[in-house]
């Protein structure tokens, strides 16, 4: 056995490597085939200069001139793309107490003008895989600050997932 393992040893470790990237190759497709899918997680948080922007618009008049800004931020909402597909957003927000969706407002982002458009209508480019995206929920004026319960996001399919608020 010894005389047949020298004389045959370049197929003997041939055979070993070909094993080996074989055992590593099963466990990288089993691993990574959970995450061939959109896989989002989502968590928000108040925006550092969320009390002086909900004081700031609660002293301006709702009849008061243009100059006067109508959307300050309030909260920003993180989109974690943990799967390995890029994941297109139709829809990010937080969730006030009563239930209902408060949405996040963007940029398009080829446009060179100040206005803001929700996320879904604005053309944003996908999250790409194992990224994160963060948007910001603009406090309006006349309505005060919402009570946030949680947050959520929508991608292009319907699919919705929710996620935590913290304080901080």
């Amino acid at each position: 056995m010894a005389h047949w393992f020298r004389d045959n040893l370049l197929a003997a470790y041939g055979a070993v490597v070909g094993t080996i990237a074989l055992l590593l190759n099963v466990v990288r497709f089993s691993y990574d085939r959970g995450k061939d899918s959109v896989q989002l997680r989502v968590s928000a948080r108040a925006s550092p200069d969320l009390r002086s922007n909900a004081s700031r618009l609660a002293a301006i008049p709702s009849e008061s001139e243009m100059d006067a800004p109508r959307l300050l931020p309030g909260f920003q909402v993180t989109v974690y793309n943990d799967g390995l597909v890029a994941a297109h957003i139709a829809e990010v927000g937080v969730i006030d107490a009563n239930g209902k969706d408060v949405t996040a407002l963007v940029h398009r982002p080829k446009a060179h003008d100040l206005t803001l458009w929700p996320v879904g209508e604005a053309g944003l480019d996908a999250i790409s895989g194992k990224s994160s995206q963060t948007f910001t929920v603009y406090l309006r004026t006349g309505e005060g600050v919402p009570t946030v319960k949680g947050c959520f996001v929508v991608d292009k399919t319907g699919k919705r997932w929710k996620g935590r608020y913290s304080e901080s």
